[in-house]
């Protein structure tokens, strides 16, 4: 593959850190009124917190990793390819444009239009779809344990890429919302499989003594932190759905 005449990743940087804050800050400022608006209006529980800050904090994670990406790139640093960047060029384009988007979809789901909230999904179904060029592009280039849990969040990202299609066409009375359920516990369901192989890819590098750098690490814990805080969001759907397969079933 040619990673052995490719130049080490550089390590950590003070101004890495300092980048880093950043974006946690900038994460978590964005979300901030919202948090307000909930507190105000709801008597929320930590548990019920939980996922949604992990959320923030990953899309905090991404929006760092995208950069220090963008940096590389734009260094012309012929580093080699580790699957943790595959990770973060993968789910890292979504968060942001959500981070973007939820500025200012308040002002458009105001209005009550369906056609602006058909737009808000189509948006985000494009940027799932187009979020599947990259990895289906490199994930040759990674060891076969990591390729299972690349393909596995591809999987992931194109129900959620169909699920927003459908979605958006509901919105404009194109569709029911029959799907929603079933989409959300699959979601969930390859969320289990995403933490699994995850778990066993990264004991896999640390039993053979494999020397990763730090930005894949901290795409293998933004991708953790996500399937975690999403299993969190819909396990009362997940449950739900298992229950009526097994009724249905036995």
């Amino acid at each position: 593959m040619g990673d052995n005449h490719r130049r080490q990743f550089p390590p950590m940087a003070i101004s890495d850190l300092i980048v880093l804050t950043l974006c946690v800050s900038v994460a978590f400022a964005f979300n901030a009124g919202e948090f307000q608006d909930n507190f105000k209006l709801y008597v929320i529980k930590w548990y019920d917190l939980l996922p949604d800050l992990i959320d923030v904090f990953v899309i905090g994670l991404c929006l760092f990793g995208l950069i220090v990406l963008a940096r590389q790139r734009i260094r012309s640093a012929n580093t080699a390819l580790a699957p943790g960047h595959v990770l973060i060029a993968t789910i890292g384009p979504v968060h942001v444009v959500g981070l973007i988007n939820g500025v200012f979809r308040p002002f458009f789901w105001s209005n009550s239009s369906t056609i602006y909230q058909a737009i808000d999904y189509g948006l985000f179904a494009i940027v799932f779809g187009l979020s599947l060029i990259y990895p289906l592009r490199t994930i040759r280039n990674v060891e076969l344990r990591w390729r299972v849990c690349i393909g596995l969040v591809v999987l992931a990202m194109a129900l959620d890429c169909l699920e927003c299609g459908l979605d958006g066409a509901a919105s404009l009375g194109l569709a029911t919302t029959f799907h929603r359920r079933h989409a959300l516990a699959m979601i969930g369901n390859i969320d289990v499989l995403i933490l699994a192989a995850a778990c066993v890819a990264v004991a896999i590098d640390l039993r053979r003594q494999l020397r990763r750098d730090w930005l894949h690490y901290m795409g293998v814990l933004a991708l953790t932190l996500q399937a975690s805080a999403e299993l969190m969001h819909w396990q009362r759907i997940m449950a739900r759905w298992w229950k009526a397969l097994y009724d249905h079933v036995v």
